[in-house]
């Protein structure tokens, strides 16, 4: 089975990958083993962990997010969602998951809510490559369509947009005013708008993240 997905809690306790066999896995790194196996009904394409390093979300081709925490116990299934999974990213307080899907929406989903379930915020014209909660308050989604969207629950329809030449794949803050674009060239964008080359060596983990992307996507 071929690894889709993968990210290290923040505490650089565990990682947790996702599979093209139906299954997510923890893994102890202070160990070097791997602990719990998390089955699913498709294959795993994305997954964020809690700042806080309590919970992992599952983002699957059955079109559905899981929640579970670091033991492996399912503690919340969402109502399905149009589209595979392809991005999920975890709200800074852990109570809330936007998501992003093949079917061009974005989700968010209060899944602590007692009978909260995903609710589409907007779309792109294509699949949604990353998602990701911004300091702001905003929320950013980076599509196939070469837009980068940002959102605000208040309003209806994008606030602002970058529209770039290139094809990013992620989509992260650097700092308050600089916003962070993964691209297989890697250039970054800061708030204006304006794109210059990254500074610093990109982690490694991070060149897998971007060639398995790029191969799921050509």
């Amino acid at each position: 089975s071929a690894v889709l997905s993968l990210q290290e809690s923040k505490s650089g306790k565990f990682l947790v990958t996702g599979l093209t066999n139906h299954k997510a896995q923890i893994w102890d790194l202070q160990e070097g083993k791997l602990t719990t196996e998390l089955p699913h009904q498709g294959d795993v394409g994305c997954i964020s962990i809690s700042q806080d390093g309590r919970w992992i979300a599952t983002g699957s081709l059955d079109n559905y997010i899981r929640i579970w925490d670091t033991e492996g116990t399912l503690q919340k299934t969402s109502a399905a969602m149009r589209g595979d999974l392809t991005s999920l990213h975890f709200s800074p307080d852990g109570k809330q998951v936007l998501a992003g899907s093949s079917a061009n929406g974005i989700y968010l989903w209060k899944w602590q809510a007692p009978s909260g379930e995903p609710i589409e915020i907007g779309s792109h014209q294509d699949d949604i490559l990353a998602v990701s909660f911004l300091p702001n308050g905003q929320m950013a989604s980076v599509g196939v369509d070469r837009q980068t969207l940002f959102w605000d629950l208040e309003e209806t329809g994008p606030v602002s947009a970058i529209r770039h030449d290139l094809s990013f794949l992620d989509v992260r803050w650097r700092t308050r005013r600089a916003i962070w674009l993964l691209s297989l060239s890697l250039w970054s964008y800061i708030s204006s708008g304006k794109p210059m080359p990254m500074v610093g060596k990109v982690p490694e983990s991070h060149y897998r993240i971007l060639v398995s992307r790029s191969e799921m996507r050509p």
